[in-house]
């Protein structure tokens, strides 16, 4: 493992920001902690760099204790390398400069053959003479990685790194970066609230909610499998329908019954929320159940349509664009749910 976090508790001022988080790392690994703006994930990060001190707690990078039972080691001396939300380029300098400035302790000549290699592997050498202002945003965030990289860090942190580009870039540098990643072995811990940047660059997912983890996971499980009603409710999107274990153990709800796994906690009389995504509600022109659409969000190959199943109840469905359906127009349909998750009221 070249990251051990344990049991870390940080607070700010009076109140506690992070309680009890644990995780580990493998070498070459990209993970995402993910959550709501304020939900403590960027002080761990701030707690793996060393810019936060813990109440309790230790962080273990390359079987090193860095933080915790009284030891610490600066910063700079911890072998990570950290790209800031804002990129924080010294807009002063130039790209080449910019690249450098983390090489101090380099011969000039080393300075610069290093800083042109990782200017070379994010595609960006012909830009060392330009200055920030004269960069874009992805230009500017593909310096900002070079300049984490270029002192060969054990671990790379980034703090929200895409949220200052537009969609289409976000998407197309998440997915670059990640392969960029993985092709150089590189250790990444990432930090953000988007679920998709996620989705895209984390091999294992920490969901933070109020200073806790409450899943670390793979991202398939993490959605398929959340571990409480919250991660289900951050992670993608879905509705949920009452429903109640009955004595054969099926899960009755007012609108189909459904079985429940062999190793569910839930016992006979429970009262439980079912989770339906919106790939789980499917049309069946044979079904008895009909649905009210009372919104329609066109996104291209497909539509999100809110339905609503009675005074109390709506969920989301996903059908191909084809499937064209008016506001308040009915529609017949059904539910394949492959994996049935129900959390206990």
């Amino acid at each position: 493992m070249v990251l051990k976090v344990k049991n870390i508790q940080c607070s700010h001022g009076d109140e506690l920001a992070v309680r009890g988080v644990s995780f580990s790392v493998e070498r070459g690994q990209t993970v995402c902690l993910v959550g709501p703006s304020g939900c403590g994930k960027t002080t761990i990060l701030k707690t793996i760099a060393g810019f936060h001190d813990p109440l309790v707690g230790d962080v273990i990078i390359n079987n090193e204790l860095v933080s915790g039972r009284g030891g610490y080691v600066p910063t700079q001396e911890r072998k990570v390398g950290m790209v800031f939300q804002d990129h924080a380029l010294f807009p002063h300098l130039t790209v080449m400069d910019n690249v450098r400035a983390g090489l101090w302790r380099k011969s000039k000549i080393e300075q610069k053959k290093i800083a042109s290699d990782y200017l070379e592997i994010m595609g960006i050498e012909a830009l060392v003479n330009r200055y920030p202002h004269q960069l874009s945003g992805g230009q500017q965030q593909r310096v900002a990685l070079a300049r984490a990289l270029a002192p060969r860090p054990l671990i790379l942190l980034m703090d929200e790194p895409f949220s200052s580009l537009d969609l289409d870039l976000r998407l197309h540098m998440s997915q670059e970066i990640s392969e960029l990643l993985k092709i150089h072995d590189i250790t990444c811990v990432m930090v953000t609230h988007d679920q998709q940047d996620a989705f895209v660059m984390g091999e294992k997912i920490g969901v933070i909610a109020k200073g806790q983890l409450l899943q670390w996971d793979t991202p398939y499980d993490v959605y398929h499998k959340p571990a409480t009603r919250t991660v289900a409710t951050f992670i993608g999107d879905g509705g949920f329908l009452n429903g109640k274990v009955n004595e054969n153990g099926k899960i009755e709800t007012d609108f189909v019954e459904l079985h429940t796994h062999t190793d569910s906690p839930l016992r006979v009389g429970d009262d439980v929320d079912v989770l339906v995504r919106p790939e789980d509600v499917v049309l069946d022109d044979k079904s008895l159940l009909s649905a009210k659409i009372v919104k329609r969000t066109y996104k291209g190959a497909e539509i999100i349509y809110t339905l609503s199943l009675n005074s109390t109840t709506e969920l989301l469905a996903s059908l191909s664009s084809h499937s064209y359906f008016s506001v308040g127009e009915e529609i017949r349909i059904g539910f394949q749910l492959d994996h049935v998750v129900a959390f206990k009221k």
